[in-house]
């Protein structure tokens, strides 16, 4: 975990805590207009290592899009 800033322009737009690795804030807010946050738990049986593999990288391909 880091706390990124998004910068436009050379202004910094937005700031907020990411998983190293991973394009995107899972959770995001802007002073009293909104937030946003990205929760999952999924039920799945012990991963092996060759999932927990496959799954990393299919989230660093820039083609990925999260369904």
């Amino acid at each position: 975990m880091v706390e990124a800033s998004f910068v436009k322009n050379s202004v910094v737009k937005a700031r907020g805590p990411i998983i190293c690795g991973f394009l995107g804030a899972y959770t995001a807010r802007k002073a009293g207009v909104f937030s946003v946050s990205y929760n999952v738990r999924e039920s799945t049986p012990e991963p092996d290592q060759a999932q927990l593999t496959a799954n990393f990288l299919r989230n660093l391909d820039p083609k990925y899009t999260p369904v």
